[in-house]
């Protein structure tokens, strides 16, 4: 099935969008003229649409704006919350509830994919078939308004916070599915040992069987879509405030003081910023084990030398450095490359294409799968000649840049410099 071109996403100005924030609050949201596909979210669904053409399935889930995630039953599509349309409106968002679900890449992508499960249910009439029922339990029992999850449960994949999976069978359904389809999940070496794993392997004998057949439910039907929501932004936040108690904060702050005392009444006590930082790596060891999230994985990549001198024992003990940090930081997993041979030749030969060379997302993605490693440290040295009067000066310039691999994106980078030496003319 040859995969779909990406669809190109046009920016669009809205005039609202600098009004003040208390004018905003006053206008109904089917007044905002708000397009999915002029939005950012456009590019994370044609993602989604790779994926699945990745996994050879012919389904496609239509999506619509509304006003929060859901997948409606007998409906092959998923419902997308308003304010991830817009910039500003994620700045409302923010500024109400303290979040925005679905806020950045990573995020968006695993609610796509949760969603998307729901739909492809839908669309197939998966919860009918025995084998589903046997893996996942029971799609009527009821939807309970709170769950105790067990996080050292391995019953369960991992995907949205709160160990969702556990919450109905349903969502266990919904979860499983979301790791299956994402591409750099390599659940089989994730949940190798995992109960779970038999769930990700019947998925995957199911996606097979329905991937080139025709979904039994193919309307295009959405529910409470923005366009008809007349609800002001002061009205909708005004109920979600409510909905979800984020005004009730104070209470945080109650359990708070009773594990930290105020400056009047301990003036001598441990400050609590340096009791956390002391108790870091045991902390982080305890959830790790009870919540089977293990740190993500961290390599640091050859740095490129692109001055014209011999300095790679100086770049490999800077490697080391860096290494160093990261392993006594004690958040991150160091995945050393120095095991690797085969793949810092193959980076190195990438190295060979050239100044501006950069690498690209496949390759990035090939990597980080081969060694487990969920972001890349990487770099370059080089030297320019600036002219101080009547001396050259010769400065080395560190670049540096973390990437993160399963979405290619540069989260941090930096630049410093040091002079080399002062030359008279």
């Amino acid at each position: 099935m040859p995969a779909r071109k990406p669809l190109k996403t046009p920016a669009r100005e809205f005039s609202w969008a600098k009004l003040p924030k208390e004018k905003l609050l006053d206008l109904g949201i089917c007044d905002l003229g708000l397009s999915l596909e002029s939005s950012p979210v456009m590019q994370r669904i044609n993602r989604l649409y790779q994926d699945l053409d990745k996994q050879g399935l012919q389904f496609r889930p239509h999506f619509w704006l509304s006003d929060d995630w859901f997948c409606p039953d007998h409906i092959p599509g998923v419902a997308i919350p308003f304010f991830l349309a817009h910039p500003r409106l994620q700045k409302l968002e923010r500024d109400f509830v303290m979040e925005v679900e679905g806020g950045n890449y990573r995020w968006c992508m695993k609610l796509l994919r949760h969603e998307t499960a729901h739909a492809i249910a839908n669309a197939y009439k998966l919860v009918e078939r025995k084998g589903w029922r046997e893996a996942f339990g029971n799609p009527n029992s009821t939807y309970h308004d709170s769950y105790l999850p067990k996080p050292y449960s391995r019953r369960y994949v991992v995907n949205l916070p709160g160990w969702y999976a556990q919450s109905h069978a349903h969502e266990d359904w919904a979860e499983t599915f979301a790791v299956w389809l994402n591409p750099n999940s390599d659940w089989r070496h994730r949940y190798a040992d995992w109960p779970a794993l038999k769930k990700l392997r019947y998925v995957d004998n199911l996606m097979r069987e329905i991937q080139q057949k025709r979904p039994v439910i193919r309307n295009k039907r959405t529910d409470h879509p923005a366009s008809r929501i007349r609800t002001t932004l002061r009205e909708y936040y005004n109920d979600k405030i409510k909905r979800y108690g984020i005004d009730h904060a104070v209470f945080f702050d109650i359990d708070l003081r009773r594990l930290f005392a105020g400056r009047e009444e301990a003036p001598k006590a441990e400050k609590a910023s340096h009791y956390i930082r002391g108790i870091q790596n045991p902390a982080m060891e305890i959830v790790q084990r009870w919540t089977g999230e293990n740190r993500p994985g961290v390599a640091v990549l050859p740095l490129r030398n692109e001055t014209t001198e011999h300095i790679d024992s100086a770049l490999n003990a800077l490697i080391s450095d860096i290494e160093t940090e990261l392993i006594n930081w004690g958040a991150v997993k160091v995945i050393s490359l120095q095991q690797q041979q085969g793949l810092i030749d193959e980076i190195r030969r990438q190295y060979q294409g050239g100044e501006n060379s950069a690498y690209d997302q496949t390759q990035i993605a090939h990597w980080g799968n081969q060694i487990g490693a969920r972001y890349f440290v990487t770099g370059k040295v080089y030297t320019t000649d600036e002219r101080v009067g009547e001396q050259r000066r010769v400065q080395y310039y560190l670049f540096m840049q973390v990437i993160g691999v399963e979405t290619g994106e540069i989260l941090f980078q930096h630049k410093t410099n040091t002079t080399k030496a002062l030359i008279e003319d």
